[in-house]
C-alpha cells in the first residue's frame, strides 16, 4: 500500500474479534479493515489507520536508507491479538543502545482502537540475571525476535543464539534457545533447541505463537 510520500508493508496480519482484518507494518503501524458493513448488508468495507505508540520512533521505508534503520523490524517489534486484545510489543532501545539498557514493553489497543496503554516492561539485564540464565552459563547477548504468547497474558518470546568468540576473534555458533519471560510474575525460563529442531525462519513475519509452545514441548 502506498500513498504520495508514504509506502506500507504489511510485515503481519490477524483477525480482531471476528470481524475485522489487521495488516501491520511494524515501522508505522496498522491498517484495519472492518467487515461487519460487509457481512451485513453488502456495503463497502471501512478502512482506518491505527498508529503506533507515541512513543515508538516510526519509519517510512519508501525514504530511509540502511543508515536510519538498518535492522529488520521483526528483529524488535511484534504485534498480535492475544486474548481478543491488540496487543504490541517492542524492543526498546534495540541497535542503538548497549544490551543492558534494552527494555521489552508491551502495550495494548484500547477496545475502540483509539489509544494506547502501556503496561509490563522487563529489562534485558534482568534476563541475563535470571536464575536460568545463569545455570545455563550462558553469556550477556541480546536476544531478538519477540513474539508473543497467542493466550498468555503480558508472556513473550524470545529468540537466543548463544555465540562463543575464538581466538582469531571470530564468532562461534554453540546453539538456540527459546527464552519465555512472564512479565508479569517476572519468570524466565530458557529452553535449548538445536538448529533442526527449531529452523531460523520459525521466526519470521508469518510465526504463529502457538508454534513457540509447540517447541517448548
Amino acid at each position: 500500500l502506498s500513498y504520495p510520500g508514504h509506502f506500507f508493508r504489511a510485515d503481519t496480519c490477524f483477525a480482531h474479534r471476528g470481524s475485522s482484518l489487521c495488516w501491520v507494518d511494524l515501522f508505522k503501524g496498522m491498517a484495519v479493515c472492518d467487515l461487519r458493513a460487509v457481512l451485513r448488508h453488502g456495503a463497502d468495507p471501512g478502512f482506518r489507520f491505527v498508529p503506533l505508540p507515541g512513543e515508538c520512533p516510526t519509519y517510512d521505508r519508501g525514504q530511509m536508507d540502511k543508515r536510519e534503520c538498518p535492522l529488520e523490524a521483526e528483529e524488535f517489534r511484534c504485534m498480535a491479538c492475544v486474548g481478543g486484545s491488540i496487543k504490541f510489543v517492542a524492543m526498546d532501545g534495540y541497535g542503538e543502545r548497549p544490551g543492558n539498557e534494552v527494555t521489552v514493553n508491551i502495550w495494548t489497543l484500547s477496545p475502540d482502537l483509539c489509544g494506547w496503554k502501556k503496561g509490563a516492561v522487563y529489562h534485558v539485564r534482568d534476563i541475563w540475571a535470571s536464575e536460568s540464565h545463569l545455570s545455563l552459563g550462558l553469556p550477556q547477548n541480546l536476544p531478538s525476535f519477540p513474539v508473543l504468547s497467542a493466550d498468555e497474558d503480558d508472556v513473550v518470546y524470545l529468540f537466543f543464539v548463544d555465540l562463543e568468540v575464538t581466538e582469531d576473534g571470530d564468532a562461534e555458533f554453540k546453539n538456540h534457545h527459546v527464552l519465555r519471560v512472564d512479565m508479569q510474575n517476572k519468570k524466565v525460563s530458557h529452553h535449548p533447541k538445536s538448529a533442526d529442531e527449531m529452523p531460523v525462519q520459525l521466526f519470521s513475519s508469518e510465526i504463529l505463537a502457538t508454534e513457540c509452545s509447540a517447541y517448548l514441548q
